[in-house]
């Protein structure tokens, strides 16, 4: 979903919200059950250990739910744009007549 708006003969701005479904749980490495940190910890590192329970309310019981396996990621994208047309196509011409002028061999290269 998006608005663009002309401020200027051959000048846009725009803004542009566009969502996206995954089909995993793993983008935010929240799914499945914690690790033993003790295990962890011997077999990959102090880090990888602190790095695989950051609860705040201290660690969590290894192999335990974490979050919520039923709900798969999801996540959103907020664009703005500001774009400046260097052609001789003016910022008012319809998108689709410029697609169709495009196909024919009357263009002319853009003035710079």
């Amino acid at each position: 979903m998006g608005y663009r708006h002309n401020i200027g003969e051959k000048t846009y701005i725009g803004v542009e919200l566009s969502m996206r479904k995954s089909y995993t749980d793993y983008i935010d490495d929240v799914s499945g059950t914690y690790y033993d940190v003790a295990l962890l910890n011997e077999s990959r590192g102090p880090l990888a250990a602190a790095l695989s329970d950051r609860k705040l309310d201290g660690p969590a019981n290894p192999y335990s739910g974490r979050g919520n396996p039923n709900n798969n990621d999801n996540y959103a994208f907020m664009q703005f744009t500001f774009s400046r047309s260097i052609g001789k196509i003016e910022a008012n011409a319809s998108v689709i007549g410029q697609f169709f002028s495009g196909l024919r061999a009357k263009d002319k290269c853009p003035d710079y």
